[in-house]
């Protein structure tokens, strides 16, 4: 693990600014101490490394990419630091100490831009592994700091004009189906597929084929079997591929020799039970 950088470190470096895959999140994976609960994942559409500082974080943030609808998520979004302070002073909240260091700042979870088709806007949210964390003993020390904290960074983006949720683990997250899109992203890039059940998931992960995803996890093995009966059947999906510019044609025969080479069910992707 790096040791933490300071504030003025993190402005040199230029955290929190930029968008896609230039985007530079104000907290990275490697500055944090955490029981393995924190990710460094990439994200399959643009291919820029996600720090996400619980599993739950990477979960929605799975869920959130996955919809159509969103063009961008900023992780570890930094917080204006004079508006924060001034934010907890109206409130009567003591501001956040962030280690003593007076250019570091609040962060939220998720900063996600999303489209209607006609207008952008953002949504601010936090992840919080269990509802308790938050709503639990209310006499509870650390209950009542994060709820001030909490509040701090509500007001922040109401004030801003963004709305603001909690996202509690425990209750607003499927699990199952941020699995399901784990998988099958993970061979978004056909330079990830060496067998036919690979294949089966690019096809999901671009939504060539639709499947249920939300309640079971998926079994590609029953998948594949059912959609690639017939050698044909593979060769339409690589000539569909060839025709939209996403694989040469000398690409096409190379990857089709590999998937019909490559039917031996232990080469299927499975979901990590976690």
């Amino acid at each position: 693990m790096r040791g933490r950088i300071s504030g003025k470190g993190k402005i040199r470096e230029k955290r929190g600014t930029g968008t896609g895959a230039n985007y530079n999140p104000w907290i990275h994976t490697r500055e944090v101490s955490s029981a393995g609960t924190k990710s460094l994942l990439v994200d399959w559409k643009h291919g820029r490394q996600i720090h996400t500082l619980s599993r739950n974080e990477t979960y929605f943030y799975y869920i959130q990419r996955w919809n159509d609808n969103v063009l961008d998520i900023n992780e570890q979004f930094p917080l204006d630091r004079r508006k924060t302070e001034r934010i907890a002073a109206a409130l009567s909240i003591r501001h956040p100490t962030l280690g003593n260091d007076p250019d570091e700042r609040m962060t939220t979870d998720l900063l996600v831009t999303k489209t209607d088709g006609k207008n952008i806007k953002k949504l601010a949210y936090s992840v919080k592994d269990k509802y308790e964390q938050v709503f639990g003993n209310l006499k509870d020390p650390e209950v009542k700091r994060l709820i001030e904290k909490q509040t701090i960074e509500m007001s922040y983006w109401r004030l801003a004009g963004i709305n603001f949720k909690i996202i509690f683990g425990d209750r607003d997250i499927n699990k199952i189906f941020a699995r399901n899109i784990e998988l099958v992203v993970n061979h978004y890039d056909l330079k990830h597929v060496r067998s036919i059940y690979e294949f089966m998931c690019y096809l999901i992960a671009h939504k060539f084929i639709m499947v249920p995803m939300e309640k079971d996890p998926i079994d590609i093995i029953k998948i594949t079997h059912s959609y690639f009966k017939e050698a044909r059947q593979v060769e339409y999906w690589l000539h569909h591929l060839v025709a939209h510019g996403q694989l040469s044609e000398a690409e096409a025969i190379s990857t089709k020799v590999l998937l019909l080479s490559s039917v031996d069910t232990k080469d299927a992707p499975r979901i990590a039970l976690q």
